[in-house]
């Protein structure tokens, strides 16, 4: 990890620390330098402001959990243990390459173990600034995605619709799960979010390299 990924990590910990006790609207910039033993102009460096902080917290976290459910083999996926996606010949890729990537993944408990800190950072005043912030890269992520896939940065205003159709409706389904306003575990809505990806992003997902903290920087983040 180099300083940068560092850097943005102790700002994210502090804040995650600080919500446990403070609102987000409450929580002022300076106070988390001088807990970090940075400066505001090192935080502004990295972050417009609180807000852009929060949600790159939830990105960097839905980003490794997205990786970790997109390289089982599609008519596999959520049905698989470990040997059977190891011993899995219809796949193109390598049995290390699987297993470096499951090792390195964590389940659908990392949601729900900070699903607290969800709440507190995704709710009140603010929620739909922050809300926009994820929503806006969910649909770069996806655009990125395809792009490599199939080697041309022009999608079909076809993709293009059904990329946001389902941007918009995980993220607002997700939003009442973090609200606790919807009743399912999180297993099955990650299960919802892979089924309910289109064929198209499903296949781009899976060759995707997802490099946790560099696609942030490379889409802005």
């Amino acid at each position: 990890m180099g300083l940068r990924d560092r850097t943005k990590n102790l700002f994210a910990d502090e804040m995650e620390e600080m919500l446990k006790t403070t609102p987000l609207e409450d929580i002022r910039v300076i106070e988390l330098c001088k807990r970090c033993g940075a400066t505001p102009p090192a935080f502004y460096y990295h972050f417009r402001d609180k807000y852009e902080l929060a949600a790159w917290i939830f990105l960097r976290d839905y980003m490794v959990i997205l990786r970790g459910y997109s390289i089982m083999p599609k008519e596999h996926a959520f049905s698989m243990t470990a040997d059977q996606m190891k011993n899995n010949n219809n796949d193109s890729r390598t049995e290390d390459h699987i297993q470096e990537k499951m090792n390195n993944s964590p389940t659908t408990d990392q949601l729900e173990e900070k699903r607290a800190f969800y709440q507190k950072a995704l709710s009140g005043t603010p929620q739909s600034y922050v809300m926009n912030y994820i929503q806006d890269f969910h649909i770069r992520l996806a655009k990125d995605a395809m792009e490599r896939h199939t080697g041309s940065d022009t999608l079909t205003q076809e993709q293009l619709l059904k990329i946001q159709y389902h941007s918009y409706g995980i993220l607002g389904i997700l939003n009442e799960w973090l609200r606790e306003d919807l009743s399912i575990s999180t297993e099955e809505l990650a299960r919802f979010n892979y089924e309910h990806t289109p064929d198209f992003l499903q296949d781009a997902f899976r060759d995707y390299p997802y490099p946790s903290m560099d696609i942030l920087h490379r889409l802005g983040k």
